[in-house]
C-alpha cells in the first residue's frame, strides 16, 4: 500500500477532468483557474498525475490540443495512439540497431561472452522490432497471417 497522498491541486484536476465525456475539450485556461495555478507552467506536474490517474483508474486518455488544452480521447483515439506507439517503438529500435553499429570487433573482443551473447540477442529484438512495427505487419497479423520469421538462435555453450 501507498504511504503518499494527493495534493489538493491534484485532486482537483482529477475531479474536473473525471466529468469530461468523450471528445470534450478543456483549456488550459480553465484548468488553470480551477487550482489557481498555471498549469502549463509550475502546475505541470499536477495535470499530468491527474491524468495518469485517471488513464489507472478510469481508462481515460487525453490528447494535447497545442496552445488550447486538452481533449478527452474517444475509443478512434485511442486507436491512433496505439498506431503512434508502433511507429515509435520501430524508429527506437531502429535507432538501437544504429547504436549496436558502433560496438567494433575490437569492443566485442573486449566483452565477456554473456555480454557478447546479451547484445546479439538485443540485436535479435530490435531487428524483429524494426522490421514488423509497421502498418502491412499489423494488417497481416490483424488478418491472422503469420508474420514472424523462425529464428535459430546459436546454441549457448
Amino acid at each position: 500500500m501507498n504511504n503518499w497522498t494527493r495534493r489538493p491541486e491534484t485532486e482537483q484536476l482529477v475531479s474536473l477532468l473525471s466529468e469530461m465525456k468523450e471528445g470534450d475539450l478543456i483549456s488550459y485556461g480553465e484548468l488553470s483557474e480551477a487550482i489557481g495555478e498555471n498549469v502549463q507552467k509550475k502546475a505541470a506536474p499536477y495535470l499530468r498525475s491527474a491524468q495518469r490517474i485517471l488513464e489507472n483508474e478510469k481508462h481515460f486518455m487525453f490528447e494535447i490540443v497545442r496552445g488550447t488544452g486538452l481533449r478527452r480521447c474517444d475509443p478512434q483515439d485511442k486507436t491512433r495512439k496505439v498506431d503512434r506507439k508502433v511507429k515509435g517503438a520501430r524508429r527506437a529500435a531502429v535507432r538501437g540497431l544504429k547504436t549496436l553499429q558502433h560496438v567494433t570487433p575490437e569492443d566485442r573482443s573486449q566483452l565477456t561472452a554473456e555480454q557478447r551473447l546479451r547484445l546479439d540477442a538485443s540485436g535479435i529484438v530490435l531487428t524483429m522490432i524494426a522490421q514488423n512495427a509497421n502498418v502491412v505487419t499489423i494488417n497481416k497479423v490483424s488478418n491472422g497471417q503469420e508474420v514472424l520469421p523462425k529464428l535459430k538462435l546459436p546454441k549457448v555453450s
